[in-house]
């Protein structure tokens, strides 16, 4: 148990005494007005976030937060001040009694739908917000055994997990916790000019905003990267290492692996390599961070692992391998390709852990040879936009 479960039961047990004291008629009318309260909320608090425009992400969760809250306690009040006209008479203690105990539970009902709708928001934020959520009882139970809150949080939530991130993962796990990110790498400066020639940044318009991501040379004027860069654009701009440009059309495009491939006539490099990764290893993730200059970061390789996560659109569940890395990483490293000592890939980069410093994910390089295997060319649909 940490602090968000022993807030969550504060909250429930002041909920079970304001239940008591107002029967379950009253408690009843109130939460159908905390109801409509829910539905305003939940269709303002996008609007407001647009308008408003938080500098954070925790000015995101605090400002949804706060609408939700506003609008549940106006709805509640409203149908409380109903419900108390209609309240079992004085004289009738055992519909008195009934009328208690089914507010009281009316009551704690209300705080798991209220705790149900702000978890999704509060595991995308980053630190100690997204830490405290994931490593919580109460929110893993809540996210396990009910459905997913209304669709209509899906932005925002997108909009907390920086760069259109995919939920890597179906529950609420916590971050492993890995040694810090290593200083150096074992990459040298003739190694990684020649790395630097082979990576790109990637850019798109799509939802009235410019998507920024990384890729790599797979050959032949191809470039991977990861489906969320490329998501919704019609077209893409490439920038190398070096400052040359060019531009590119999609001719892959998985949103389950959250992989992409987009062709070049412009722009053509060595191919990197793919091998497999063990534990411990070292090297560099070669991406343009921030939409900014070529930056590659070092990494340590903490483990692998199998995950069930949800595809770009938190529609499907799909599986993922995944390399769990010690590295700084940020948006627009997506697409990266992170390399070890012998300048091979040994994955994609994908996610940033929102809950843990120095931490992110990688696809995993075993079996990609094969997936690329399924280019043919052509250009093909980007899907929605993420925005």
């Amino acid at each position: 148990m940490n602090g968000f479960d022993l807030l969550v039961l504060i909250a429930a047990a002041i909920a079970v005494v304001g239940g008591w004291r107002l029967g379950l008629v009253t408690r009843a009318l109130g939460w159908v007005g905390a109801l409509v309260g829910v539905a305003i909320g939940i269709n303002l608090a996008p609007i407001l976030a647009r308008w408003i425009n938080p500098p954070s992400d925790t000015g995101i969760l605090l400002l949804t937060a706060g609408t939700l809250i506003l609008a549940v306690s106006a709805g509640q009040a409203i149908g409380v001040t109903v419900g108390a006209r209609f309240r079992p008479r004085p004289d009738d203690a055992r519909l008195q009694r009934f009328d208690a105990i089914g507010g009281s539970a009316l009551g704690v009902l209300g705080v798991v739908v209220l705790v149900w709708l702000l978890v999704p928001l509060m595991a995308a934020t980053d630190g100690w917000v997204a830490s405290a959520t994931r490593s919580s009882q109460v929110a893993r139970a809540v996210s396990e055994h009910l459905p997913d809150p209304p669709k209509s949080l899906e932005n925002l939530e997108r909009s907390l997990v920086n760069g259109n991130f995919p939920q890597l993962f179906t529950n609420l796990r916590p971050t492993p916790e890995l040694p810090d990110p290593p200083e150096g790498s074992p990459i040298t400066a003739e190694q990684l000019q020649a790395l630097a020639s082979s990576s790109v940044k990637i850019q798109g318009d799509a939802c009235s905003i410019v998507q920024s991501g990384s890729g790599f040379s797979v050959g032949d004027g191809l470039w991977i990267t990861n489906a969320h860069v490329v998501a919704g654009t019609d077209s893409s701009r490439l920038t190398t290492a070096d400052g040359a440009t060019g531009t590119g059309r999609v001719v892959r495009f998985d949103p389950n692996l959250d992989l992409a491939v987009v062709q070049s006539d412009d722009l053509s490099a060595p191919a990197l390599g793919f091998t497999d990764s063990t534990e411990g290893a070292t090297g560099l993730v070669l991406g343009f961070p921030g939409g900014g200059p070529f930056q590659p970061s070092p990494f340590l390789l903490g483990d692998h692992m199998s995950a069930t996560g949800y595809d770009i659109y938190d529609r499907s569940v799909v599986r993922r391998d995944l390399l769990v890395l010690s590295s700084e990483l940020e948006p627009g490293d997506s697409g990266s390709a992170v390399v070890d000592a012998g300048g091979r890939a040994i994955g994609v980069a994908v996610a940033v852990a929102p809950d843990r410093a120095g931490v992110a994910y990688a696809l995993d390089a075993a079996g990609m040879s094969d997936w690329l295997a399924g280019t043919d060319g052509e250009p093909v649909d980007t899907g929605e936009c993420l925005a």
